[in-house]
């Protein structure tokens, strides 16, 4: 059970990289064809899970609050350095035991569960995306 709730949390980071994607319209043809794998293989788990009854409710998969819009006032010092998304912004079904940790490294603010999935995964070091000045 604890294994299948740590995939839940990762693939909570990949729907805020995802949406981080989408609202700076920085991708490429890999990223979209990565996402595209991840959200198929979540698919095939969600049949898996369902048995399990582990199935998040889709609101806590729905960061799109979390934007960072042109309109907010040092929306580059409150962009995650991973997913650019709001570090202090919540999912719509927010839970204060598992959506409200986040940290400060290397002069950039994480989502600690974006810091620890980069760590863990890709590189021992984070990031430290900038938001573009798309916005």
């Amino acid at each position: 059970m604890e294994y299948l709730l740590g995939v839940v949390e990762v693939y909570r980071v990949t729907r805020r990289v995802e949406l981080g994607i989408k609202a700076t319209a920085v991708c490429s043809e890999k990223l979209q064809q990565q996402l595209k794998d991840i959200s198929r293989v979540w698919n095939n788990l969600i049949g898996f899970m369902s048995l399990a009854t582990l199935v998040p409710d889709e609101s806590s998969l729905d960061f799109s609050s979390c934007i960072l819009r042109p309109s907010i006032k040092n929306a580059k010092e409150m962009a995650c350095g991973v997913c650019l998304l709001n570090v202090d912004a919540r999912s719509k079904a927010f839970n204060s035991e598992t959506d409200n940790f986040k940290l400060l490294y290397g002069g950039h603010q994480y989502h600690a569960s974006c810091a620890n999935f980069w760590i863990n995964c890709v590189e021992p070091k984070p990031p430290g995306l900038i938001l573009p000045d798309l916005l």
